[in-house]
């Protein structure tokens, strides 16, 4: 019996506070038709309409102790008077609940909708005002520029529709001379094209000639010869020191033998650019058949040998001196070895001017390969001054060619021996063979 009664006691209450809860939320429905202006929170929130707080419903901003428990304060100031307020504060509404850090916040300040609306009517009577009297200013100007007008009319007259024709057909001009222009411009675009298309075409033609003389059925460019060796240069030998004693430095190939070192050597960083020497060796082709004349221009000790012969000294003396004790030459001769072409020599300790040395006539034959020999000293004790810098140039003149300077077209690091060549024989009546002799082959043409 008992557990019945308290069945019933808890459905009773559970029925009751349903009942309270609903028409709690009706009455809360009722009164936010009082609704008398809309509030916002400070970060833009709108106000609830009606809410309950400490069993009290408003409906606006409260002033009372906020749900946190604080009371927020805020000073009034109006000159000269100020007071001290609570600020006010409001629930948010049902749909922005949980969308901020707080359901509630502090409501920012009421505006003032009858102040705004006479504020605006004030101002745009004033602009009323300004905007009729520019309206009668640009009357009274219109009627200034109309009589302007007027008189200007009665002065010029017809010059002025004189006038206007004649612009109207420099005007016509200007634009036909601008269509031509457009014209000339389009049909120069063109003329390019035309021009890119030919071009294309002639090294279409070119490339075709080319083809047409490598394929193997026309014989008639190709050489029954193989080509003359390219020209190389002559070999170069750098040593450290002004005798050429040791191994060289650097050894390598060069096309361009005259140089000109300034404050430098041939090599900075290997050889002193106060103390060195170089030797080239290769061969000298000969143009054309004639007397030749060597000629060379430096500030260095030089020696030029030409198959093996001495045509140029500067500086050198190629013997062998005994010197005694007393430093008194006993006994001098010249010596060469044949074998590698050395020379022994030491350097001649005299100073003179003249930079330029000139060799004795030569003969040379056109086409020939002679063996060529080039010794360059530099030592900056000998000089009087500039002893870090250092000059040669190689030159040489004929009967037929100008002083010039020896090209490096003329210069071969090896004597390469050309191929024999035949021109203006008969195939019908000539043939060519190879014959055997002692220790050679050679070709022969017969009939």
């Amino acid at each position: 019996m008992k557990r019945l009664d308290c069945i019933i006691f808890i459905f009773w209450v559970i029925t009751s506070i349903l009942i309270y809860s609903k028409e709690q939320g009706n009455s809360l429905e009722k009164i936010t038709e009082f609704r008398q202006q809309h509030r916002k929170t400070l970060d833009g929130r709108l106000c609830s309409a009606a809410f309950l707080h400490d069993d009290q419903t408003y409906t606006d901003c409260a002033n009372t102790t906020s749900p946190d428990g604080t009371t927020g304060m805020y000073i009034f100031v109006s000159v000269p008077f100020f007071c001290l307020a609570r600020r006010e504060w409001c629930y948010v509404e049902v749909q922005l609940l949980g969308k901020g850090e707080r359901d509630w916040d502090y409501c920012a300040g009421v505006i003032n909708y009858d102040k705004i609306r006479i504020d605006a009517k004030r101002m745009f009577e004033g602009k009323s005002l300004e905007a009729d009297r520019l309206n009668d200013r640009l009357n009274s100007l219109k009627m200034r520029i109309n009589s302007m007008v007027n008189k200007y009319d009665l002065l010029c007259g017809n010059k002025h529709e004189l006038i206007n024709s004649r612009i109207n057909k420099i005007n016509d001009w200007i634009k036909k001379s601008s269509d031509s222009i457009n014209k000339i411009e389009y049909n120069s675009n063109e003329l390019e094209n035309s021009k890119k298309i030919i071009k294309k075409i002639d090294e279409d033609i070119k490339k075709e000639k080319e083809n047409l003389k490598k394929s193997d059925e026309i014989c008639e460019n190709v050489k029954g010869y193989e080509n003359e060796s390219i020209t190389d240069g002559l070999k170069a030998s750098y040593f450290s020191n002004p005798f050429f004693e040791g191994m060289p430095i650097i050894s390598k190939i060069i096309k361009d033998i005259n140089f000109i070192y300034n404050n430098k050597s041939p090599s900075p960083n290997l050889i002193s650019s106060y103390k060195y020497s170089i030797r080239y060796t290769g061969y000298l082709l000969a143009p054309v058949s004639g007397i030749y004349t060597i000629i060379v221009d430096t500030d260095c000790s030089v020696r030029i040998l030409i198959n093996n012969k001495i045509v140029i000294i500067k500086g050198f003396n190629e013997i062998i001196r005994h010197i005694n004790n007393n430093n008194n030459v006993n006994e001098i001769k010249s010596e060469t070895n044949d074998e590698d072409n050395k020379f022994r020599y030491k350097i001649d300790n005299e100073i003179n001017n003249t930079s330029k040395r000139i060799s004795s006539p030569i003969e040379l034959i056109g086409g020939e390969k002679n063996k060529i020999i080039i010794e360059i000293s530099h030592l900056s004790n000998l000089k009087y001054e500039k002893g870090e810098s250092s000059y040669f140039k190689l030159l040489w003149k004929s009967s037929r060619i100008n002083e010039q300077e020896i090209g490096s077209n003329y210069l071969y690091s090896e004597n390469f021996i050309s191929n024999s060549r035949f021109s203006s024989v008969d195939p019908e009546l000539f043939e060519i063979g190879l014959s055997k002799w002692k220790f050679q082959f050679v070709y022969c043409i017969s009939n």
